[in-house]
């Protein structure tokens, strides 16, 4: 028998087959549907539709319900675990225990360098720490300055770019800028206040922690010391050897002179010009000429020194420091010291951060020393660090460039040759010893001073020795 699904279905359960184009009946749709069917055993229904498969909400047959065997739930493979993830995780938990542990044993082989115990103590350890030292400090001096030109360079080129700026964009930002600068004004004082409480309160503490950080340091490199030595023999650090005597044989031939290195890039003087700097100084030929040299001169010492160029104004009278001080007036950028504001034992401090300040926003600016007699030697002192070979301040321990500027202090000696430099050089430094304590300390920081004084020049004298102010003496009595 052949015929649809449904056919066969209802012949096995009815027992007949319907006569083709006659519709059941409801009877025979009422027998059909209250009968059971037959099991069907392994048959499969390949053409059943899909309708049949799906559950139905209500039963088709009022005989009783067959639950269906539970089926055995099929196992589970297990999740392949992830490779990459853990193999990634544990790199990174290595190089991260490997970084730490090499910070950390840097920091303890390169402590010893700024601090002078256990320097000393390491250098009696092993021969070879101090070599090392010296090419570490180099190195930070190095990054140091290429830090410093960096920073110089970015704020020129914003200078340049500001200046490009159309008026009313600049006084827009002008506007803009000055609540700002009002709130960190008014907040300035607030902050220093909790910093100089906390500092009070940690310098104890800190104390204390560096005392037993010096302690157990002292003690691991003086344990580490031969494996220390071992390992920079082999990184090629020579010890220094003490000098040989000379053999009595005969001299052998001189070896090559090696080539001299390259001469470093000159640094000119930026913050005013030649030709301004031509109207401050006495009005002869020698003078113009001298004056040419040393602006040549200067470019070179500060870029092969690193030494600040330092020079000396002689005036003839109060006043005629005065007219040259208008003078420079004209110049880019220049910050002023009054040796009057800093008299006192205690000022050297002030001027230290203020001078900080003006130099880590204009590294090639120009500095002028007002006043220089009346200034204190602890406040000398700042300066000699400032334009020393090399030297630099620090502000809040960071290093700033001074080098770079020009520092022009004025110093009024009337009845000494301005023309004689040794001669305004002594009259200058016996004026600053004289506001000292006059001990033997005092005495060295001037000294010092003198020997950073680069030049002299003479200041231009006023037209027809017409005084430039009066001056009102505290006894009222007017002098030109």
């Amino acid at each position: 028998m052949s015929g649809t699904p449904l056919t066969e279905r209802v012949v096995k359960s009815v027992g007949k087959t319907p006569a083709p184009g006659k519709t059941p009946g409801k009877g025979d749709v009422k027998n059909l549907a209250s009968m059971p069917l037959p099991d069907d055993g392994d048959e499969t229904e390949p053409f059943a539709s899909s309708e049949d498969e799906q559950p139905r909400s209500q039963p088709t047959s009022p005989g009783p319900k067959l639950t269906p065997p539970p089926r055995a739930a099929a196992p589970r493979a297990p999740a392949p675990q992830a490779r990459g993830a853990s193999s990634s995780s544990g790199m990174f938990g290595f190089f991260s225990l490997t970084s730490i542990l090499v910070t950390m044993v840097l920091a303890l082989v390169l402590a010893p360098c700024a601090d002078p115990e256990l320097f000393t103590t390491m250098r009696k350890a092993t021969a070879h720490y101090e070599p090392l030292c010296r090419n570490v400090v180099g190195l930070q001096a190095k990054a140091a300055e290429l830090l410093a030109d960096a920073k110089w360079q970015a704020s020129q080129q914003a200078r340049d770019l500001h200046a490009k700026l159309p008026p009313n964009v600049q006084e827009l930002l002008a506007k803009a800028a000055e609540p700002v600068q009002q709130a960190h004004a008014a907040a300035l004082p607030l902050f220093n206040k909790y910093a100089a409480e906390a500092q009070q309160r940690l310098d104890p503490i800190a104390e204390k922690a560096k005392a037993a950080w010096r302690d157990a340091s002292r003690e691991t490199l003086t344990r580490a010391a031969p494996l220390l030595e071992q390992a920079l023999k082999a990184a090629g650090l020579t010890a220094p050897q003490p000098a040989a005597p000379a053999p009595a044989a005969a001299a052998s031939p001189a070896p090559a002179t090696p080539p001299p290195p390259p001469a470093p890039k000159p640094v000119p003087i930026t913050v005013l010009g030649l030709s301004e700097m031509n109207g401050i100084v006495e009005d002869s030929a020698s003078v113009r000429q001298y004056l040419s040299e040393l602006w040549d001169a200067a470019a070179v010492q500060v870029a092969s020194k690193r030494k600040a160029v330092v020079w000396v104004l002689a005036c003839r009278s109060e006043g005629e420091c005065g007219a040259a001080e208008a003078k420079f007036f004209d110049a880019k950028s220049f910050y002023r010291i009054d040796g009057g504001f800093y008299s006192t034992p205690g000022s050297a401090g002030s001027l230290q951060s203020e001078l900080t300040t003006y130099l880590r926003g204009e590294q090639a600016g120009l500095v002028l020393v007002g006043s220089p007699s009346r200034l204190h030697p602890n406040a000398v002192k700042v300066l000699n660090d400032a334009v020393s070979e090399g030297g630099h301040l620090t502000q809040d321990g960071v290093p700033v460039v001074t080098h770079r500027a020009l520092y022009v202090v004025l110093a009024d000696v009337p009845g000494v040759d301005v023309h004689d430099e040794a001669a305004v050089k002594d009259k200058l430094c016996a004026d600053i010893a004289a506001a000292g304590d006059g001990d033997d300390a005092s005495a060295a920081i001037v000294r010092s001073f003198r020997r950073r004084l680069d030049a002299v020049l003479p200041a231009r004298e006023e037209q027809g020795g017409a005084p430039a102010f009066r001056v009102v003496t505290e006894e009222g009595n007017a002098e030109e």
